[in-house]
């Protein structure tokens, strides 16, 4: 769908034709919609599939074995999911998993929040290679990039090259354009991307510059083959004794622990340090461990400087309607009442 006030022009309709072409639908196919419907990625799924003239199997509220038990009744083809979605998969006993019949799966999809390998190892394993995507995207400039099925363990941890017309341009603290394989901001032109929000003032080039870049919000790189890395958000960064640490790293290791579910890693005030690292843990549903436990783990896979000084679990970490993580939840105790707010 085209932002508010985009004209359809040759740029613009190649643009879109990339776009849709990573969708991977054929005629015949079913697609399963387990994301909102006022999300621009679900009105997309869904219209991908009337275009073709496939049904469209719909859930009110996602639950692991539910969508496992309508893509065998539906003989599901396509389906889109976030990270949490498939994690969740991944927390399912083996025998529960071997009871559905998923070898319909033709084109898995998964995005809108920093994809950890492991994870995508696992559903690769579990749905067959050939089938997983990776899109990349934002409200503000639409699709920006997209990994291959037969990218996946080529290029592993990126998000893909730019789809046709997007530009991409990182850069550090003080907006100059950094080289390959160094990490800054990201800032994104595409056909679509916005000028204002609805009813709101044109964009300050603090967010929209001149040149009509973007600011995402998210850090990452490109490598010398123009593939996009996601580090992580800017706003999530932890900066500990003027290092900068990123949580997804951090999320990345922990989550390799076979007791944890989902973890989300934030900063906390620290009168020495300016910031410390504090994780948050969801356990997989019938497992047991404790806080000590999941700390001793961290000391063998990560860095000292990159490990929780403290760690708590909890029944079930904030999320959206979308299934992203509401890590602003987490830190809203912790920084009420201080000059800053991270």
């Amino acid at each position: 769908m085209l932002q508010p006030g985009v004209q359809m022009d040759a740029r613009t309709s190649e643009y879109l034709s990339d776009v849709a072409s990573t969708r991977r639908g054929q005629p015949g196919g079913v697609s399963l919609l387990t994301l909102p419907l006022h999300h621009g990625a679900g009105p997309s799924q869904v219209w991908g599939a009337i275009q073709l003239g496939n049904p469209t199997v719909m859930m009110r509220r996602f639950d692991p074995e539910a969508a496992l038990r309508l893509i065998a009744q539906h003989r599901v083809t396509n389906w889109t999911g976030v990270p949490t979605m498939y994690k969740r998969l991944a927390a399912l006993p083996k025998d529960v998993l071997d009871t559905y019949d998923v070898s319909s799966i033709r084109a898995l999809s998964v995005g809108a929040a920093p994809v950890p390998y492991e994870l995508k190892r696992w559903i690769i394993r579990t749905f067959g290679g050939g089938v997983l995507g990776e899109g990349y995207g934002a409200t503000e400039v639409g699709m920006i990039s997209f990994l291959p099925p037969e990218m996946q363990e080529r290029k592993p941890g990126s998000s893909g090259r730019p789809h046709k017309h997007v530009d991409i341009s990182i850069r550090d603290a003080d907006g100059r354009e950094l080289p390959s394989n160094q990490s800054g901001e990201i800032w994104i032109r595409t056909p679509v991307t916005i000028r204002s929000y609805l009813n709101g003032k044109p964009l300050g080039p603090d967010t929209r510059d001149d040149a009509g870049y973007f600011r995402v919000g998210d850090v990452g790189m490109l490598d010398h083959d123009g593939y996009l890395f996601i580090t992580d958000r800017a706003k999530d960064m932890i900066i500990a004794g003027g290092v900068n640490i990123y949580p997804a790293e951090i999320e990345a290791a922990i989550l390799r622990h076979p007791d944890v579910q989902d973890v989300a890693v934030i900063g906390i005030p620290d009168d020495e340090f300016g910031e410390q690292v504090k994780a948050f843990c969801e356990l997989k549903p019938g497992h047991e461990t404790d806080e000590a436990a999941i700390l001793a783990f961290c000391r063998d896979h990560l860095a000292s400087y990159k490990r929780p000084r403290t760690l708590s679990i909890v029944d079930e970490l904030p999320r959206n309607t979308m299934g992203k993580l509401l890590k602003r939840e987490l830190r809203e105790p912790y920084w009420k009442g201080r000059e800053r707010n991270v």
